[in-house]
């Protein structure tokens, strides 16, 4: 009687799993254009406001990144190229030829956005949806 009331639950606890880590490497993996852009005057008054571009930011399942536009500025034009690696367990973008070396860019996914957050002394930032 006991194997017949496992069997179910066991089904029953397998089914009702939710695997939506909406921050994780493989939600990430893609190509996310941006379409809004976040400046902040130093009184919290910032907000985010639309902007008309075409830089793009792919994500490769091996960590590396791509731009058709400069990630060492928060830019919106897509005339140059940026290349660089990433770490989903430090939200981190690393890209490439930025000074200093060391240069970091954080993110984080909320939804089906993509924000970036530039090193600024007030805030600022870029988000993007995903394109594919």
């Amino acid at each position: 009687m006991k194997k017949i009331l496992i069997i179910p639950i066991f089904l029953l606890s397998l089914f009702s799993c939710n695997n939506n880590d909406d921050s994780g490497p493989l939600e990430l993996v893609g190509t996310w254009r941006l379409i809004e852009q976040y400046s902040d005057p130093g009184d919290g008054s910032g907000d985010y406001v639309a902007v008309n571009s075409d830089k793009t930011i792919t994500f490769t399942s091996s960590g590396t990144i791509t731009s058709n536009g400069n990630l060492c500025s928060m830019d919106t034009n897509s005339d140059g190229e940026t290349t660089g690696t990433f770490d989903a367990s430090e939200n981190g973008i690393f890209p490439d030829d930025c000074s200093p070396s060391v240069y970091r860019l954080g993110y984080e996914i909320k939804g089906n956005r993509l924000f970036v957050y530039y090193p600024c002394i007030e805030g600022c930032g870029q988000k993007f949806r995903k394109s594919n």
